[in-house]
């Protein structure tokens, strides 16, 4: 009796500690967070900015927004401008990403060759040519 306790307990935990590695989710698949702010970047010549996610540890570019996520805020102008100044797009700058901001991300998204669906992500980040003010003038260029 003793022996089939031991056995039963020995394979209660050979199972648990199988089942740990399946159940834990690598942090490369962690969720990307919604955005809600933009950060400013600067060199020598020009200032731009990007939306990221904010929180009390920093910021990070990699952050999702669009018309599913009811974005709304400076960050969401910030992109609406780099759509309209940069890829030619005619949209309000508004902070709401709404039906007209999503398909013009989508258009800029077809110029790049990449998912075109109207979504702001990490790819879409990384491709996007940044609306950018150079230094000493007033008008924005690419």
């Amino acid at each position: 009796m003793k022996l089939r306790k031991i056995a039963a307990l020995a394979l209660s935990i050979l199972a648990f500690s199988v089942a740990i590695p399946v159940l834990a989710t690598p942090a490369s698949a962690a969720p990307v967070p919604r955005c809600n702010d933009f950060h400013n970047h600067f060199d020598a010549t020009y200032k731009w900015s990007v939306p990221v996610y904010r929180d009390s540890l920093g910021a990070t570019p990699k952050c999702l927004m669009g018309d599913a996520y009811n974005s709304y805020g400076t960050h969401v102008a910030v992109l609406q401008r780099t759509l309209r100044d940069c890829y030619g797009q005619n949209i309000a700058v508004d902070n709401d990403f709404g039906p007209a901001t999503a398909g013009a991300l989508a258009n800029a998204q077809r110029f790049h060759h990449i998912d075109d669906d109207g979504v702001y992500g990490p790819e879409t980040a990384s491709v996007l040519a940044w609306n950018s003010t150079p230094n000493g003038r007033f008008f924005p260029q690419c």
